[in-house]
């Protein structure tokens, strides 16, 4: 999509960004097939599970937020892990918000609510109702 634009302006990016642009320049006509048909498959699945009125709650990262001064290699394992989590909605195609949560330590995380196709504000609703109960 971004493939001709990147090619022509030749922006700078941090490498971790460019190291993706490159690896995403790479991929062929057939792994994207099969990833499509993948994504097919995980949709099929999650929405199977939900049916029409369930519920999946997850976490919204693999981890604390990381420091501001960690390292990138550390960064982008934890973006990676975050990325497994996080996709399924999209993959889905279905509606997901993320509540945050502080932990008894103070530390604030996320839960994610993942809904069914068309449960936007049903999901929304429930949010809100969760939320106001534990903030």
């Amino acid at each position: 999509m971004h493939g001709a634009w990147i090619t022509q302006a030749q922006p700078v990016f941090a490498p971790a960004i460019a190291a993706r642009w490159q690896a995403a320049s790479q991929v062929t006509a057939e792994a994207a097939e099969a990833a499509r048909a993948a994504q097919a498959r995980v949709s099929a699945q999650v929405r199977g599970l939900l049916g029409e009125d369930g519920v999946l709650l997850l976490p919204s990262a693999a981890s604390l937020a990381p420091r501001r001064d960690a390292d990138p290699a550390s960064v982008d394992a934890i973006r990676l892990r975050t990325m497994a989590i996080t996709c399924i909605a999209g993959l889905a195609g279905l509606p997901q918000v993320s509540l945050p949560v502080r932990t008894a330590g103070g530390d604030t995380l996320g839960l994610s609510l993942l809904g069914p196709a068309g449960s936007d504000l049903a999901l929304i609703g429930l949010a809100r109702r969760l939320h106001a109960q534990i903030a």
